[in-house]
């Protein structure tokens, strides 16, 4: 073909091209991103696309890249590997360790069986680890990749690194040594060793030093021990003196675990509470010698801030302890306490010697013993059966006019044992019985009674009151609806590790006389016994019956004004309120979240039975000082 031809041709050829376009229907590409959409449309492309779509879904294209790059039927295993290593080293090069974890681990999941690509993906990820400072895993992953290749010295560097930092200084020691081996002219990693070393000697001789402090701190609670021990001093729940040990000694009451009994120049110094049932309140004194009159203390508590009528004064008041015999004895203020703590009836409780102090023949005084009213007759009087019979009657009717049904039963029913025929004690012991849920109890007497007095309409209605009431109480006792309420709550309780822990027994206050001030169940409400202990004062308020569903601030609010307030700094406006966690830190409360609200907080763990808590002036040196003490 000619020159000529072939011109001749192509010119053909475009006009019938131009023919067929120009033939063409003419319409409007309708495939194409919208003007007002386009944006949206190019972030959803793989191309363009800055983050992934909120609703996760990627678009058919984005997937289907995703799958040439991911798919294990699309990849070898060491391809897989190695995309996931890119992806990894992209995240890392942009400071992205988190992701870069992410990365280098899937890769590490294929299992591929190159040694080389592993062990670069375990150095990789050990980086990672070292820049987030997760050293363990950093040495982990480390000591992982050095498995695969022994020579890989950024590996074995950040091993000796990783290992450093979590004080492994063995591990560090061994790797710097293997790599001076091969460069033993290398000024880091000398300095690395020799710092390996130095620190291991540290800890060294830290770790001796610990354990002479213990060695120390063991002899001399042992020495303690002992001395309690030659002095004859009775502790509450230790059946024999194998039974003592520290813990025994330690004080119970939030705050007070630093003031435990110590021996200071063969001398035992001990906390001691004194308790006021007249003000409800309470003063805590710690480390008093042995060796010093009782009196001396309490001279330096008086005039206290709470007595305004300056009633309470050495010359003035009586001091009593309850004895291991459930009596009151007074003691003499102007012996010595170790004379008192060896008493024939005192015993030790909770770790701290406490006594109740009441003004001399007070109306407090007089309410204190009369649930104890005829005790000492009992002992002593005469050995006639009759006259003992006498005196537990008489000590029953006190109980039951004090409502301690228990104990009325129980005197009633001593009394019964001397004397059958007393028809008035039998009564006693019938009612009493009743009001205890002795129900069955209550029928016995009812039914002796009525044998002889078949006509009195009171014993029948006595009768038929026991028997309803034994027909409709609850198979479980109250203490078990207490114990239930308390865990479903979720209420944590000190020492007790796990729910089959808790009992009623659990839940008892332990402070001196208020045992009847316990938890109880009304109404599907718990209310609880609360002690609020003002630091700055060194003083307390201990209240009864306090409902789960009430704030805590409408306790407080019935408490202030105090007497012993004299600024009146303190008031609901002005306060906060702690409690000591079950982390030995002080946690702030909320005291208009009620008081069940703060018995589940986190770190809340109820000791003693009772809710405690310490108030002070809010901004206070004594609410420095308080917070001080835990930093």
């Amino acid at each position: 073909m000619t020159e000529e031809e072939r011109i001749a041709l192509c010119q053909k050829l475009d006009k019938e091209l131009n023919d067929f376009i120009d033939g063409l229907e003419k319409k409007r590409y309708t495939e194409g991103w919208p003007e007002d959409r386009w944006e949206e449309e190019m972030d959803k492309h793989p191309f363009f696309m800055k983050s992934t779509p909120e609703d996760g879904e990627l678009s058919p294209l984005a997937e289907g890249l995703a799958k040439l790059k991911y798919d294990p039927e699309e990849n070898t295993p060491l391809e897989l590997a190695t995309n996931y290593k890119e992806d990894g080293n992209f995240n890392f090069k942009h400071k992205n360790y988190r992701l870069a974890i992410i990365g280098y681990t899937e890769g590490i999941k294929v299992r591929c069986d190159n040694a080389e690509i592993n062990a670069s993906l375990y150095n990789n990820r050990a980086a990672a680890h070292f820049h987030l400072k997760n050293y363990r895993s950093a040495l982990y992953d480390s000591e992982k990749a050095l498995s695969f290749n022994p020579g890989h010295e950024k590996s074995r560097l950040r091993a000796a690194k990783s290992a450093l930092q979590i004080s492994r200084f063995d591990t560090c020691i061994e790797h710097c040594q293997q790599l001076l081996e091969q460069k033993s002219s290398d000024k880091e990693l000398s300095e690395l060793m020799a710092d390996a070393k130095k620190k291991k000697m540290v800890v060294a001789r830290d770790e001796r030093k610990k354990k002479k402090v213990e060695a120390k701190r063991s002899e001399q609670k042992d020495l303690v021990v002992k001395a309690v021990i030659q002095r004859g001093i009775k502790i509450s729940k230790c059946e024999d003196e194998d039974d003592i040990d520290l813990s025994k000694l330690e004080p119970t009451l939030p705050g007070a675990q630093e003031s435990i009994v110590h021996l200071e120049n063969g001398i035992l110094k001990w906390p001691v509470l004194f308790l006021y049932p007249e003000y409800q309140t309470s003063d805590f004194v710690k480390a008093c010698p042995e060796d010093v009159p009782l009196i001396r203390q309490l001279e330096q508590l008086f005039p206290a801030p709470w007595d305004e009528a300056k009633t309470y004064n050495v010359r003035s008041i009586n001091v009593y302890y309850e004895g291991s015999d459930k009596m009151p004895h007074v003691v003499d203020p102007k012996k010595n306490l170790g004379e008192l703590l060896v008493a024939k009836y005192y015993e030790l409780k909770a770790g701290t010697p406490a006594f109740f102090v009441m003004v001399r023949g007070s109306r407090a005084e007089s309410r204190f013993i009369e649930c104890y009213l005829y005790q000492e007759d009992v002992q002593v009087t005469s050995r006639k059966a009759e006259k003992y019979a006498c005196l537990y009657s008489n000590r029953a009717a006190e109980h039951w006019n004090l409502r301690n049904f228990k104990q009325a039963l129980y005197d009633s029913e001593k009394a019964l044992l001397l004397n059958p025929e007393d028809d008035e004690t039998r009564l006693r012991a019938a009612k009493s019985a009743l009001e205890a849920a002795k129900y069955d109890a209550s029928i016995e007497h009812c039914r002796k009674l009525i044998q002889k007095n078949c006509t009195d309409i009171e014993l029948f209605e006595l009768l038929a009151i026991a028997k309803m009431r034994k027909k409709e109480a609850k198979t479980d006792e109250s203490s078990e609806l207490i114990v239930k309420a308390v865990l479903e709550r979720g209420i944590k309780i000190s020492k007790c590790k796990n729910k089959n822990d808790i009992d009623i027994s659990k839940l008892e206050p332990t402070l001196p006389g208020a045992r009847d001030s316990m938890v109880y169940l009304e109404n599907g409400v718990l209310k609880w016994p609360i002690l609020f202990l003002y630091p700055e004062y060194e003083t307390s308020d201990f209240l009864t019956g306090c409902p789960e569903n009430v704030p805590l601030i409408y306790q407080l609010e019935k408490l202030f004004p105090a007497p012993w307030d004299r600024g009146n700094k303190y008031c609901s406006a002005n306060i906060k309120v702690y409690y000591e966690g079950c982390d030995k830190m002080p946690h702030i409360v909320d005291p208009r979240r009620s008081l069940g609200e703060l018995l589940v907080s986190t770190y809340y763990e109820l000791k003693a039975g009772t809710p405690m808590f310490f108030v002070m002036v809010r901004g206070s040196w004594v609410e420095s000082m308080f917070l001080d003490c835990y930093l």
